[in-house]
């Protein structure tokens, strides 16, 4: 919350949530859920861009760089992570949601007889972000329905501790659940959700 308290001054509040659920399938198996989003009001609401993951090597942007454009958006712009598949700021807005949805097990790899453990996991991604109004999903020029707001990635990964750092390779489809986009592979260091 930052309070107007003069003309010059910045006015805001944002309430978020972020509610993960995991459930144990047995061994190392497990079934992680995550919903988190949050909404910016008042006279200059705060900004979140969403797309991409946390500590992400390899990203990519939407625009020509970090999607700066006011001189409070450096204190202030908040990324919704993660959203594999989609551009560092695929969407920007005052209000945003994420799902995420993800089955993890290990992956036992023998090199030269010596046992390394990774994990993997298969996922799911869904999100959106807006200022006013947003429309998830629209007809599509065949009958069905297709995404118009709504982006959604489903893909797979593989994790380990690689020189002290958890380091993760996913590569992840996005779909308007008309087409499938070609693979974007993604490397980032840092801890799962």
């Amino acid at each position: 919350m930052a309070p107007k308290l003069g003309d010059e001054w910045l006015g805001f509040i944002t309430p978020s949530i972020d509610y993960r659920h995991y459930f144990k399938l047995g061994g190392l198996y497990s079934f992680a859920t995550r919903i988190t989003g949050a909404a910016s009001f008042g006279p200059t609401p705060q900004h979140f861009f969403i797309g991409g993951v946390d500590s992400w090597i390899n990203r990519f942007f939407k625009t020509q760089g970090t999607p700066v454009t006011d001189p409070q958006d450096y204190a202030f712009f908040t990324p919704g992570l993660p959203l594999r598949g989609f551009a560092y700021d695929e969407k920007i807005g005052s209000r945003y949601a994420i799902a995420n949805l993800e089955l993890r097990y290990p992956l036992t790899i023998a090199v030269s007889g010596f046992p390394l453990a990774f994990f993997g996991d298969t996922f799911l991604d869904a999100g959106t972000a807006w200022d006013h109004s947003v429309y998830l999903f629209q007809r599509a020029p065949d009958g069905g329905w297709q995404t118009r707001d709504l982006l959604l990635s489903s893909g797979t990964g593989i994790r380990t501790y690689l020189l002290g750092f958890y380091v993760h390779m996913d590569i992840a489809w996005t779909t308007n659940l008309t087409t499938w986009s070609r693979p974007n592979y993604l490397f980032s260091l840092g801890e799962d959700f």
